[in-house]
């Protein structure tokens, strides 16, 4: 009886990790961050190179308040993919992280995304929207009152 006991605690043990990432994922989808976060750092003490679970750190991270931690998230992000070509979500999260920043870098990573995962809701969402800034802006630039109103602005001084 007592091997079985022990073989039932250690199959408990290694999964437990496994069981903690699948937790933190629900927390996540409730938006629950903080809990999230605990359980996710606390899965990568025991398995620091874990694809996913570095994935949904980032994306926890930036959920939240990604300014102090864009450095962190920017060096998991590249490590996910340096180690792989096919994760279209730590391309995704780094075209997030170039919005952040202010980076016109973002559709890039956004169109890498869709290029390994055509179903991507969240790139074809943030693809589409800088399309559409895109053309207002040519639209804008195009428009010939416009360009008189700027014109005038430039000459005259423009709003104080």
């Amino acid at each position: 009886a007592s091997r079985c006991a022990m073989w039932w605690r250690s199959a408990s043990d290694t999964d437990a990790p496994a069981q903690e990432a699948h937790r933190a994922e629900i927390a996540l989808k409730r938006k629950d961050y903080v809990e999230a976060e605990r359980m996710l750092r606390r899965v990568l003490e025991t398995n620091p190179d874990d694809i996913a679970v570095n994935a949904m750190l980032c994306q926890c991270l930036l959920e939240t308040n990604p300014a102090p931690h864009l450095d962190d998230i920017v060096m998991r992000l590249a490590k996910i993919m340096r180690s792989t070509d096919t994760n279209d979500q730590a391309h995704y999260l780094m075209g997030m992280v170039c919005k952040v920043k202010g980076d016109k870098r973002a559709v890039g990573f956004f169109r890498k995304a869709l290029e390994i995962n055509p179903n991507n809701l969240d790139a074809q969402r943030e693809v589409r929207i800088a399309e559409m800034r895109r053309d207002q802006r040519r639209e804008l630039a195009n428009n010939p009152v416009t360009k008189i109103t700027n014109l005038f602005s430039n000459l005259f001084g423009g709003k104080k």
